[in-house]
């Protein structure tokens, strides 16, 4: 098993090699999204979440879901349709949304392992959509894993429109950005809560953002 340890290793060794095909920089996220989510309940949340913020940004068709996507990904890998076998990104997604599904392999690979895949294509198409680098957006499925209520669909579109520095939101919500650079991302954060909760004050909105952070850093204490 490729990127879980051996407590949570449900993702076989070939979906970790597809996932590392579309997405290189996921695979090493992987790890602790899985820690984080645990069990298949969570995996069904962040794959919804992710799901709808593709589908916000153009990356994913109104249907597509992270789980049909990652579906498609593993059966066409069965086949020889990776990235790498492709001229460009849009010839090889075009060929995985032309891929016949069987019912005997849709069966075989786990949720897990779907979701996986599912991820991976998620946050390659929205950087292709953007026009970022191959990796950039790899901290939005591991926001969304670390605290759905608040990191969901909506907040993380918001974001997406303020920033793409991914990076630095979850250096932040990690506590290892400088004082400089975390008020700036903790600014980001606070204008899109001002937008998306305009009910709200400036320190309810803080108050928040602080408890969130607060739990995502001590988890035992949650």
């Amino acid at each position: 098993m490729a990127f879980f340890s051996a407590a949570i290793a449900f993702v076989s060794s070939f979906a970790s090699s597809i996932v590392s095909s579309v997405s290189g920089m996921l695979s090493t996220a992987l790890p602790r999204i899985a820690t984080v989510l645990g069990n298949t309940e969570n995996w069904g949340v962040l794959s919804n979440i992710v799901s709808a913020v593709a589908r916000i940004f153009g990356a994913f068709t109104p249907q597509e879901t992270v789980e049909d996507m990652g579906n498609r990904t593993l059966q066409g890998a069965e086949d020889g349709i990776r990235p790498e076998n492709f001229d460009s990104w849009d010839e090889y997604v075009a060929r995985i949304r032309a891929v016949e599904l069987k019912p005997e392999l849709s069966e075989r690979f786990t949720l897990e392992e779907k979701t996986s895949a599912g991820l991976a294509m998620a946050v390659r198409a929205m950087e292709e959509k953007l026009d970022l680098p191959n990796g950039a957006l790899v901290g939005l499925p591991l926001l969304a894993a670390l605290n759905p209520d608040y990191f969901n669909a909506e907040r993380l579109a918001g974001l997406l429109r303020t920033t793409h520095d991914i990076v630095s939101v979850v250096e932040y919500v990690d506590g290892k950005l400088g004082t400089t650079d975390g008020r700036s991302v903790e600014d980001i954060l606070l204008r899109t809560g001002q937008q998306l909760e305009p009910g709200k004050t400036g320190p309810q909105l803080r108050a928040d953002l602080d408890a969130v952070v607060d739990r995502i850093q001590r988890p035992e204490q949650a």
